[in-house]
C-alpha cells in the first residue's frame, strides 16, 4: 500500500485521494517518529495490531509503501474505503 505522509499536522487522520492514501501525523520527521505515527494510525483505522504492518520502502521519504501482513491488496482497499469514505 503506499502512502503520502504529511509530518507537523494540526491533527492525525487519513484521507483516500485519487486512489492514494494520504497520512497527516503530528510528529515530525525526526528518528522515525513520524513512521511509527503513521503505521499506528493506519493498524487503527485497519484494525489490526501495529505488529501486522511493517514499512516496505520510503523510511527517509514522504512516500512510503507498506505492507500489512494477513491482508490481500483487495480486503485491504475495501477496508481503507469502509472507513475513510
Amino acid at each position: 500500500m503506499d502512502v503520502r505522509v504529511h509530518p507537523r499536522a494540526s491533527r492525525a487522520r487519513l484521507e483516500l485521494r485519487d486512489g492514494l492514501l494520504h497520512a497527516y501525523v503530528t510528529s515530525p520527521p525526526v528518528e522515525g517518529a513520524a513512521n511509527e505515527d503513521v503505521i499506528r494510525l493506519v493498524s487503527r483505522c485497519l484494525g489490526v495490531a501495529p505488529s501486522r504492518l511493517a514499512l516496505r520502502s520510503g523510511s527517509r521519504s514522504r512516500n512510503k509503501s507498506l505492507v500489512v501482513s494477513g491482508m490481500t491488496q483487495s480486503s485491504l482497499e475495501k477496508k481503507l474505503e469502509e472507513q475513510l469514505l
